[in-house]
């Protein structure tokens, strides 16, 4: 199972915040939604962030 809590704990360290990510970086809620949730996502969403 893949987990992405390193993803959150570099979020909470840096200046972006998950509305940053929607509003200024274009993804979807749904995405991080399924990050939170340790859901799958593509390949092409990890490449984004």
């Amino acid at each position: 199972m893949i987990r992405y809590q390193p993803f959150w704990e570099t979020l909470k360290h840096s200046q972006e915040s998950t509305y940053t990510l929607i509003k200024n970086h274009h993804l979807y809620s749904s995405t991080t939604d399924k990050l939170r949730k340790n859901k799958p996502v593509t390949t092409t969403t990890l490449n984004d962030l």
